[in-house]
C-alpha cells in the first residue's frame, strides 16, 4: 500500500486572513470611537468645569479639597481613554519626512529618563547602523518608541534592569530597532492577543490601545512591528522600517520632544 500526502503553505493566506480580521475590528472601534467621543465627551466636560468652579470656591482647609481631587483624576482619566480611542481608529495620514532615526531615540530616550521612577533601570542604546535615515512622521514615531520604552519600564520589576535600543540594517535594505529588556517576558497565554484593541496585561492603568496603535503606525510607514522574543530575562520588540534611497535636498529634521500628546502605554 502507499499514500500520497499533498502539503500546500498557507502562511501568506492565514497573514491576509489576519489583517483583514484587524482591519474590520479597526473599522469597528471607528464606528465606536465616535460615539463614545460624542456621548462621553460633553458630559464629561461639564463634570469638569463644575469640578474647577468648586475647587475654586472651597478654602485649603476644607475636607472636601480630596473629594474634588478625585473627581478630577477620574475626569481626566476618562477624557484620555476617550482620546486614546479615536488615536486608534483615525490615525492620521504620517507627513513623511527624512528623519535621522538615530537622533530621534536619543530624545526618546531623554524623554523617558525624566519621567520614569524607577533609578534602578538602565537605558542603554547600540546604534550598529551608522545611516539611519528613513522616511516618517516624527511625532507618531516618537509615539510608538515611547510605547515600547514605557511598557519595558513597567514589565521591569526587580533590581539591575536593563532596557536596550539597538539598531541594525536588515539584508532587504530596512533599518531594524530591536527594544530589548530584561523583564519577565510576556506570558504565552497573552502573546497572540497583545496587538488586539481593549488587550492588555497590565492590572491596573491599561486600555490595551498602546501596541495596537504603534504597530498601525509603523504600517502606514510600510514597516513592521513583532514581538520577536518573549522569554524570562529577555523580551524583544522589533520595528522596521525602509530607509531613504538618496540624499535629501532638505535637512533632517528636529526630533525635539513635545511636552503634550504623547500616548504611552501597552
Amino acid at each position: 500500500s502507499s499514500k500520497v500526502l499533498v502539503a500546500r503553505n498557507i502562511t501568506e493566506r492565514e497573514l491576509m486572513r489576519r489583517q483583514q480580521a484587524h482591519q474590520e475590528q479597526l473599522a469597528v472601534l471607528g464606528k465606536l470611537a465616535a460615539v463614545v467621543a460624542h456621548e462621553i465627551n460633553n458630559p464629561l466636560s461639564a463634570i469638569s468645569m463644575y469640578n474647577q468652579m468648586m475647587e475654586s470656591e472651597l478654602p485649603e482647609a476644607s475636607p472636601f479639597q480630596e473629594h474634588v481631587d478625585v473627581i478630577k483624576r477620574n475626569t481626566e482619566m476618562c477624557q484620555y481613554i476617550t482620546r486614546s480611542l479615536l488615536d486608534c481608529a483615525r490615525m492620521p495620514q504620517p507627513k513623511m519626512q527624512a528623519t535621522d532615526l538615530h537622533a530621534l531615540l536619543e530624545n526618546v530616550v531623554r524623554f523617558i529618563r525624566s519621567i520614569h521612577k524607577k533609578t534602578n533601570i538602565k537605558i542603554e542604546t547600540a546604534f550598529q547602523e551608522a545611516d539611519a535615515v528613513c522616511w516618517g512622521d516624527v511625532a507618531q514615531l516618537q509615539q510608538v518608541f515611547v510605547n515600547l520604552l514605557v511598557n519595558a519600564d513597567q514589565a521591569i520589576d526587580k533590581d539591575g534592569g536593563t532596557i536596550r535600543l539597538r539598531t541594525t540594517e536588515s539584508d532587504d535594505g530596512f533599518i531594524v530597532v530591536d527594544v530589548i529588556d530584561n523583564g519577565p517576558g510576556i506570558g504565552v497565554n497573552h502573546i497572540d492577543n497583545i496587538f488586539e484593541p481593549f488587550y492588555t496585561t497590565k492590572s491596573i492603568g491599561g486600555t490595551g490601545l498602546g501596541l495596537p496603535t504603534s504597530r498601525q503606525i509603523v504600517e502606514a510607514h510600510q514597516g513592521s512591528l513583532t514581538l520577536l522574543v518573549s522569554s524570562p530575562d529577555r523580551t524583544i520588540f522589533r520595528v522596521t522600517l525602509p530607509k531613504t534611497r538618496s540624499q535629501p535636498s532638505e535637512p533632517f529634521i528636529q526630533v525635539d520632544m513635545p511636552e503634550q500628546g504623547v500616548s504611552i502605554e501597552r
